[in-house]
């Protein structure tokens, strides 16, 4: 008798062993084979990738997946095809504990999805997406696409892949410099300008578009 609870005790030992890990931490099915598929969003230690992991495949599923956002940098994968979704944008770690990207210096928001401003533009701006930046176009500005535009930007920012990423500031009036932290001076004509030509000096700098619609 005493022989065949030993038995009985072993084979349930057994049997406690051979389930999924850790129940699956709660966040995946187990199997028929004891191997944890784990619910979205949910990855396996042995399943973590730099790429983020395929999310099943053994393990307990107890890492969080981090969001996914456009890469800042990758591999092109055909002519004009690139900046696929990546974890954390490929700009920060991801904390498997929370699912929350740690960023890099630069970069911010929702898996680094967008950049930071220099000094938080220094109080004297605003911080806007390269899409906003044509402030001085004045509110009866529309876009043209392709016709004849006096756009003195001589661009289509709509060619930007991250004009909705990319950000800059906008400096408060007499604020300069890429984080807004320098004063202006007044303006006047130039000092050697001919006094009797009064007329304003005008610069032009156009940029033209070398992306592939």
């Amino acid at each position: 008798m005493t022989m065949m609870k030993a038995l009985v005790l072993l084979a349930f030992v057994g049997m406690t062993e051979a389930i999924c890990p850790n129940h699956c931490s709660g966040h995946g099915s187990c199997g028929n084979d004891d191997i944890c598929t784990c619910y979205q969003d949910w990855l396996s230690a042995d399943t973590v990738k730099a790429s983020g992991g395929s999310g099943g495949g053994g393990g307990d599923c107890s890492h969080m997946k981090c969001p996914y956002e456009i890469a800042w940098v990758d591999t092109p994968s055909s002519e004009n095809k690139a900046h696929a979704l990546a974890e954390c944008a490929g700009r920060g770690l991801c904390d498997r504990s929370t699912g929350e990207c740690q960023c890099f210096a630069g970069y911010t928001g929702k898996g680094c999805r967008r950049t930071t401003c220099p000094n938080d533009c220094s109080g004297h701006g605003t911080c806007e997406f390269l899409s906003e930046l044509r402030n001085d176009l004045g509110d009866d500005f529309k876009w043209t696409g392709n016709l004849p535009t006096k756009d003195q930007y001589n661009f289509q920012f709509g060619l930007l892949w991250d004009a909705h990423k990319t950000r800059a500031c906008v400096c408060d009036p007499k604020w300069t410099d890429v984080d807004c932290s320098r004063r202006m001076c007044p303006k006047g004509n130039y000092a050697l300008y001919a006094n009797t030509d009064p007329t304003p000096e005008v610069q032009a700098v156009i940029f033209s578009n070398v992306f592939t619609p």
